[in-house]
């Protein structure tokens, strides 16, 4: 065999040599973030600080927050999950709207999971309390009271500085599956009735913006998809926690990858809010 022979085999075999390792180490190095981000996850579903958090001090409080569809003080509308990363940084948005019964609001509320994020912070006395979620109102009380009192058939209603038409008719909510409290009819619609209604009719009325999105998170960091629909489990089993989850499982997998095609799950969406109880407390 000619030298030039032996030179090229050599340079071929050379090549799947290096081609092999290369793509064995980012492999490898993929599976490792993949267990980064699912224990992240698993340690905000239980409530506790994770690799990134801020740690526990006797002079904070950590409120490590996770997202629950049947939260007894929020009655859920909407929910999506926002996904962001680069090679080295990566972080998880929650966001769900609906109507919280305690503070009388329909509310906007995004949930921050990540190895980047900035968590928000604020003294009281000798604390400091520490938190991943944001509120951002949509409706409150006195808002949706006033276009409640307006008499003619046209009502609108302010929502995120939109003039949004407000309808009363119950008969159009319940062909939309959102049942009525009161079974005479005798009470008005309530503000998570409405909320849920526009969740059916007109949703992009109550997503965040991007730059609402970003406020916790880097500016630059690119934005890789928004999953609307997914298989959910409910937030109180805590036998079965993210790294269990076929939704998190995959999301972990288009982190580490930055590839949003390995979104394929073989389990049927029901994150739904008619597929769940809340607000109820």
């Amino acid at each position: 065999m000619s030298k030039n022979r032996l030179l090229i085999k050599f340079l071929i075999v050379s090549s799947i040599v290096i081609l092999s390792f290369q793509t064995n180490h980012k492999t490898a190095l993929n599976e490792e973030l993949e267990k980064e981000i699912l224990a992240e996850l698993d340690a905000s579903f239980l409530g506790v600080a994770g690799k990134f958090y801020p740690k526990k001090t006797d002079s904070n409080v950590l409120y490590n927050f996770f997202i629950d569809l049947e939260h007894g003080y929020f009655l859920t509308a909407g929910n999506k999950i926002h996904l962001f990363a680069d090679s080295k940084r990566w972080a998880i948005i929650f966001e769900v709207n609906g109507y919280n019964n305690r503070l009388n609001q329909a509310q906007i509320q995004q949930i921050y999971i990540g190895n980047c994020i900035k968590y928000n912070k604020e003294k009281n006395s000798n604390l400091e309390y520490i938190s991943n979620i944001n509120f951002l109102p949509i409706i409150d009380e006195l808002e949706f009271e006033k276009a409640m009192e307006n008499q003619t058939n046209n009502k609108f209603i302010n929502i995120r500085n939109k003039k949004v038409r407000f309808e009363n008719d119950y008969k159009k909510y319940e062909k939309l599956g959102i049942k009525i409290n009161d079974s005479n009819y005798t009470a008005k619609i309530s503000l998570g009735e409405f909320i849920r209604y526009l969740q059916e009719t007109n949703p992009a009325i109550l997503n965040a913006t991007q730059k609402e999105l970003k406020a916790n998170i880097p500016k630059n960091i690119p934005y890789l998809t928004t999953i609307n629909e997914y298989h959910y489990a409910s937030f109180y089993n805590k036998e079965l926690p993210p790294s269990k989850q076929e939704t998190f499982l995959l999301i972990a997998k288009i982190l580490a990858s930055r590839n949003i095609a390995k979104w394929q799950p073989t389990l049927k969406a029901n994150n739904h809010w008619s597929n769940w109880v809340s607000g109820n407390l």
